[in-house]
């Protein structure tokens, strides 16, 4: 029971910060997140008396508040990743013209860092900070892929895998991690959905896997063009890692 009030806290507080400072009503999170409108009203009191949410007013609602303006500022693992990423992100997108994000793991959810999309193309999804599509996104499999085996045992049985590639209705262990082990060997993971192409890159900082960098494209554009965005991609994904060395002290 804790748990689920606690997803359902968390939840709130994402949804409110997604909104990026216009005042959210408590009825709009209640039609979005599918929460009973009573429980809402009581999570959004102890959410603005602890000061993670601030009422402007009964008709106006609710946006962040100090104590989570607070959290996100004293983060060292945002400062220093994100402080590096965005602005090769914000370079990168427009002269590339490839929209482009960077996420990281974390438990069963895949965490956005940075992004940015492209002035034209595919525009990528950034609007919450942290999504449950590990198994069925281009930079969530990449990152499933240099995760050691032992937290792949944990996080596999709390996750509904997707009948879609790479995966398969009824797939096996041994075939998860030997296609996991080609995505990891390989250096890049590309895969088709709703006629776009997504393709994923890994991040590195002192030989370990720190985050996983994101791009899309048509699926329609001839072969060589795509296979020509994918390498800027690799090259945007070299060019974190080097800005990184060996200097990221926490992920």
């Amino acid at each position: 029971m804790v748990i689920k009030v606690l997803e359902k806290v968390f939840a709130i507080l994402e949804f409110v910060a997604s909104r990026q400072g216009r005042p959210v009503l408590p009825a709009e999170i209640v039609q979005a997140l599918d929460i009973n409108q009573t429980t809402c009203i009581r999570l959004l009191k102890d959410l603005v008396e602890n000061g993670y949410l601030s009422q402007i007013s009964r008709t106006r609602g609710y946006v962040t508040g100090p104590t989570a303006v607070w959290i996100g500022k004293n983060s060292l693992f945002q400062s220093q990743l994100h402080s590096i990423c965005e602005p090769i992100l914000r370079d990168a997108a427009p002269r590339e013209n490839i929209s482009m994000l960077v996420a990281v793991r974390h438990g069963k959810y895949r965490v956005l860092i940075c992004g940015c999309n492209a002035p034209t193309g595919v525009q990528l999804n950034m609007s919450l900070p942290r999504f449950p599509d590990l198994f069925c996104s281009a930079t969530g499999i990449m990152l499933l892929a240099h995760t050691p085996a032992e937290e792949l045992t944990r996080l596999i049985p709390e996750t509904v895998i997707p009948e879609t590639p790479p995966w398969h209705a009824g797939i096996t262990r041994a075939e998860i991690d030997l296609k996991l082990y080609t995505v990891r060997t390989s250096g890049e993971f590309r895969h088709q959905a709703f006629g776009v192409e997504a393709c994923a890159a890994p991040i590195f900082s002192a030989g370990k896997l720190q985050a996983a960098l994101g791009g899309a494209w048509r699926a329609a554009l001839p072969a060589a063009q795509r296979d020509e965005l994918a390498g800027k991609l690799r090259a945007v994904a070299a060019t974190i890692s080097a800005s990184l060395g060996d200097g990221l002290r926490h992920i």
